[in-house]
């Protein structure tokens, strides 16, 4: 969390970090040879939703709201999410609540060293050439592959 926050927005990002370690996601993969970053809160009530938001408003986040679940089931309320997708947004929203987080946080700090490693070494393809393909960064497919390991076992 960034210094000379207040106390009533730090009250805030405590909250939110506390509703996301319940209701949040946290999703890096590879889509057409590009690390994907997803993270997201979802819930079936939009005052909750509004208030993540108004956080995410508060902090200078970028975020996109996205209904999710079946559009066609008439027996399940509407469910929405509040997505800070790509390396950019997901980095900016987990930076300012994963020292908060408690079930969520090895996964959080992990995803977060993901994105900065890619992002270095995006950031510096005009010193070292053209940028090169994620897919044919070995230490990076590895932690992927380590981090989906992990998740099966979690939900086995």
């Amino acid at each position: 969390m960034r210094s000379g926050v207040d106390s009533a927005l730090r009250d805030r990002i405590l909250w939110l970090a506390g509703l996301f370690d319940g209701e949040g996601h946290i999703s890096l993969f590879m889509s057409k040879n590009q690390l994907v970053a997803d993270v997201a809160v979802t819930n079936t009530d939009l005052a909750i939703i509004n208030e993540v938001r108004s956080i995410a408003d508060a902090l200078g986040l970028s975020y996109n709201v996205r209904r999710s679940g079946r559009k066609d089931a008439t027996h399940h309320k509407p469910c929405f999410q509040v997505a800070f997708c790509g390396l950019k947004r997901a980095r900016r929203f987990l930076r300012e609540i994963v020292p908060y987080l408690v079930g969520k946080r090895s996964r959080a700090e992990a995803v977060l060293t993901f994105i900065e490693y890619r992002q270095r070494t995006m950031d510096n393809r005009a010193a070292f050439g053209p940028r090169s393909k994620p897919r044919d960064d070995m230490w990076l497919m590895q932690q992927l592959d380590e981090l989906r390991t992990e998740r099966q076992k979690a939900s086995a």
